[in-house]
């Protein structure tokens, strides 16, 4: 039991963060199905009960509490929501993922939900205030029940719950993903197959549920393997189905453009929804999309236009990513209608913007392509005061070796080494990422030194005096 409940929560740490909740499912487990079968005078059992399944559980909701002081005090920099938006569209999809698991639909299952429409009160929409309280009472339910006949009940609604307590509550994740209901699926199905048999309805009437679940099963399925095998006719009914969501305009914009339908990509750019459209995001990406099939006008105007959009509204990560691909069509001259001092227009805007939901790394990546263009203009100076901008934002290995290089080009190895000193001060603790971490330093250090020009030492009239 020590070796499956400490091993096995490391290993499924390792494989995905949720892995922790193991000790938590395994004291779930003896509450609520064991209990009775248990020793609960045996001194081993206990101990082993308390530092293996009640302390990391313990931990676990400390963590779940430090993280909602964290997103009451911070919020969320670079998501679109608070987190009291986070907890009430939550309870939405809880009941979404419930849906899914006796009834599911092909037009539900997508790897594209970066649009669900989130909630702003109780009443913004007004199904979030029926979802909060149908939780409320499948807890209350869980509860309930936790004693007799029908506590295998109240194990399944648990297991479900807590299945989806990391992913689905205060940590500021993205608000949607369909794998995050595989493990908490386990206990909504047991409880299904309980209640069936509870219920006393004869085999006849167990068998035509059953039949008619596992029909729709293989029917959606099907539907979905047949969509899914065509990533042209995938993209255009995801398209369809989600049109707010920029992942699925970009996956099929992409297909449009590997078969070569330029006037169709162009078409579902310029037909975007008007909640799409408006986002700094979505500019960015039709920049992109222009300077591959547009004239350069159309490129230029669609690129002010993102300019423009990106003053006040929240920047995120997509949206310099998408300069830092037009800094390479430009250099690459593929991308007529832009220059070099129109991106560094853009990005100076991305500097001054003071929406509360721009990310400092979102920052710190627009100081680092500036760096970029300064250096291939090689105005060095300039470049390393944006790269050391850029550290102070995101202190990265990469970031502070780049410093170190721009010294050493420069020929100040003195502000090199202090630079190398201040990255082994900040390495991280995890063991495999600090080796590499300082592997790399002394590396640096060895370049560094080996870029210094010779220097005499005075002369004690015994040697030649070269070191």
């Amino acid at each position: 039991m020590a070796l499956a409940i400490g091993a096995g929560t490391a290993f499924g740490v390792l494989s995905k963060e949720n892995g922790i909740l193991l000790p938590a499912f395994a004291l779930l487990l003896e509450k609520l199905v064991l209990a009775e079968r248990l020793n609960s005078t045996d001194s081993v059992l206990r101990r082993f009960h308390f530092i293996f399944l009640v302390i990391p559980a313990s931990l676990i909701v400390s963590y779940l509490i430090f993280m909602t002081w964290q997103g009451t005090i911070n919020g969320f920099p670079g998501r679109s929501f608070s987190l009291s938006e986070r907890l009430l569209t939550e309870a939405r999809i809880l009941w979404d993922y419930l849906r899914i698991l006796i009834l599911p639909a092909r037009s539900a299952l997508g790897p594209f939900q970066d649009d669900y429409v989130v909630s702003h009160g109780l009443w913004s929409p007004p199904s979030t205030a029926f979802a909060v309280l149908g939780l409320i009472a499948l807890a209350a339910a869980a509860y309930r029940l936790r004693r007799g006949k029908w506590k295998i009940m109240s194990f399944a609604l648990a297991w479900f719950l807590l299945g989806h307590s990391l992913e689905s509550t205060v940590i500021p994740l993205e608000l949607y993903f369909e794998h995050r209901n595989y493990i908490p699926a386990i206990g909504f199905y047991i409880g299904l197959v309980f209640g069936l048999e509870r219920l006393a309805i004869g085999w006849k009437a167990e068998a035509a549920v059953c039949g008619l679940i596992l029909f729709n099963f293989l029917f959606v399925l099907r539907e979905t393997a047949i969509s899914w095998s065509d990533p042209l006719l995938a993209g255009m009914l995801w398209q369809r189905e989600h049109p707010n969501s920029l992942r699925a305009m970009q996956h099929l914009a992409i297909q449009l453009q590997i078969r070569g339908k330029t006037q169709e990509f162009l078409t579902l750019i310029d037909n975007a929804s008007p909640a799409l459209a408006i986002r700094p995001d979505f500019a960015a990406v039709r920049v992109l999309a222009y300077c591959a099939s547009a004239p350069p006008d159309a490129v230029k105007a669609a690129f002010f236009d993102m300019e423009e959009s990106a003053r006040d509204k929240m920047i995120t990560p997509a949206v310099t990513d998408a300069i830092d691909k037009l800094t390479d069509l430009i250099e690459d001259k593929q991308c007529d209608g832009i220059a070099e001092q129109d991106l560094l227009g853009s990005l100076n805007v991305i500097l001054e913007n003071r929406h509360g939901g721009t990310r400092a790394d979102t920052k710190a990546t627009a100081h680092e392509i500036i760096a970029r263009i300064m250096m291939r203009q090689q105005r060095m100076t300039e470049a390393l005061a944006h790269v050391e901008q850029a550290f102070a934002l995101r202190p990265t290995l990469s970031g502070g070796i780049s410093i170190a290089a721009l010294n050493v080009g420069m020929g100040r190895y003195s502000e090199a080494g202090v630079m190398l000193d201040e990255l082994q001060q900040i390495a991280p603790n995890r063991p495999f990422v600090r080796e590499k971490w300082l592997r790399t330093i002394v590396e640096m250090r060895e370049i560094v030194d080996h870029q210094k020009p010779l220097v005499l030492a005075p002369s004690d009239g015994h040697s030649d005096g070269m070191q």
